[in-house]
């Protein structure tokens, strides 16, 4: 076959077409360190990096899930922690006051300090975390308890929430309940956490009227108060150590993945630097070659 101008010009443009193509993507790899923009630089690749991008997102979405139930449970343990020292303080007096002879100035004393742990004990009660009261089950924009007040002086607290158990993923098939209900019934003791606020006003009472036996009672029910809200606090603290160890494992998993989405990705400089600066050599040659493929002049038609 004979082969004509025409057909060579041909070539040399194709030729030069294709590694001019190449020259821009190596350029821009060269300026980002990105080896893949487009499908079409590797179909496999591109879908490998596709599903990686994808499982990191959603690892992604666990983490997140796993920080605010962390924090949430936190600010609950947090205020559990502090209820319970209200407790203990309120035992404290009703051991002295059962224990002691005490008079008028005595009792106005003891259930004036009562008093302060009640109205301490309600404002622990409605705990809020990033604006969202914690113990109010799914109703979290609304007080979780309402002082009820007789003469300027509490009697109880009425529940403003529900029962309503608020679990989030923290991975693949896997849910955890992220708050804590106190009005509801620790099942081994029977004791309802927030009924401890009855168990002060209670004693609260029998010291204004200087019923030591009635005192006396109050301590054993203080101590039930004091042990569901310890059973209640150490459950949280499980969960909490269950979202720790669950987090340092997909910390890592996510780790892993963007390693390997990097590899996947990536071009290193050097390399990039490397391939381009060949690439341009190779391209400088094709042009000179175009440039030299026909030098013949009309003297040269004429012989």
């Amino acid at each position: 076959m004979r082969v004509t101008n025409q057909m060579m010009y041909a070539d040399v443009l194709a030729n030069l077409q294709a590694h001019g193509k190449k020259l821009a993507r190596l350029q821009v790899e060269a300026g980002d360190g990105k080896k893949l923009h487009m499908p079409s630089d590797n179909f496999v690749a591109m879908g490998d990096a596709l599903t990686l991008r994808g499982a990191i997102q959603s690892n992604q979405t666990y983490l997140n899930n796993i920080s605010t139930a962390r924090e949430f449970l936190s600010a609950s343990a947090t205020a559990m922690d502090g209820l319970s020292t209200i407790i203990q303080s309120g035992l404290a007096i009703a051991v002295r006051a059962a224990s002691d002879t005490f008079g008028p100035t005595e009792r106005d004393t003891y259930a004036k300090q009562v008093d302060n742990l009640i109205a301490e004990a309600v404002n622990v009660l409605n705990a809020t975390h990033r604006e969202q009261y914690v113990f109010g089950g799914f109703k979290t924009s609304t007080a979780a308890f309402t002082a009820v007040e007789v003469q300027k002086s509490i009697t109880a607290a009425k529940y403003n929430g529900d029962s309503g158990l608020r679990k989030i993923e923290i991975e693949p098939g896997q849910t955890l309940t992220m708050n804590v209900l106190l009005n509801q019934e620790v099942p081994e003791l029977k004791i309802a956490p927030a009924r401890m606020l009855s168990t002060l006003v209670n004693l609260r009472e029998a010291l204004r009227k200087g019923l030591a036996p009635d005192v006396g009672f109050q301590i054993g029910e203080l101590q039930g108060d004091l042990d569901a809200m310890i059973r209640l606090t150490g459950e949280a603290g499980g969960r909490l150590m269950r979202l720790t160890a669950t987090q340092d494992r997909l910390e890592k998993v996510q780790i892993g993945l963007s390693n390997t989405l990097q590899t996947a990705e990536d071009r290193p400089m050097a390399q990039a630097v490397l391939a381009l600066k060949e690439e341009e050599t190779v391209y400088q040659a094709a042009l000179a070659t175009a440039g030299a493929l026909n030098r013949n002049t009309l003297f040269d038609y004429l012989r």
